[in-house]
C-alpha cells in the first residue's frame, strides 16, 4: 500500500515538473561512454574476423582465376609453337601471318 502511494505520489510530481525526462537524459549521457567502451571489444573482434574472412575469399578467388588462366594457357597454341608452324609451312602470305599472330594472342 506505500508502495502505491510513493508512486502516486512520485507521478503527480513528475507530472507537474518534469522531473523523469530530466532524470533519463543525465542517466543516458552518463552511461553512454560505459555502453561504448564495453561494446568496442565486441565490435574489433567483428572487424577482424570481417577481415580475414574477407582476405581467405580474396586468395580463393585469386587461387581459382589462376587456374583458370593457366587452363586456357594450356588449350590455346603458344606462339613458339605457331611461330615454328608458320617458319615449317614456308607461308609468305601476310594474311596468314595475321591469322596466326591473332591465334596466339588469343
Amino acid at each position: 500500500m506505500l508502495y502505491g502511494l510513493m508512486a502516486v505520489v512520485l507521478m503527480a510530481m513528475d507530472h507537474r515538473g518534469h522531473y523523469v525526462p530530466k532524470v533519463r537524459s543525465l542517466a543516458d549521457h552518463a552511461i553512454e561512454p560505459l555502453y561504448h567502451l564495453v561494446e568496442w571489444p565486441n565490435r574489433a573482434l567483428r572487424n577482424l574476423y570481417g577481415q580475414f574472412q574477407s582476405n581467405r575469399t580474396l586468395r580463393h578467388r585469386n587461387e581459382e582465376l589462376q587456374q583458370q588462366l593457366l587452363g586456357q594457357q594450356a588449350d590455346s597454341p603458344s606462339w613458339c609453337v605457331l611461330t615454328s608452324i608458320l617458319s615449317r609451312t614456308r607461308c609468305s602470305s601476310t594474311a596468314a601471318r595475321t591469322t596466326v599472330w591473332c591465334l596466339a594472342r588469343r
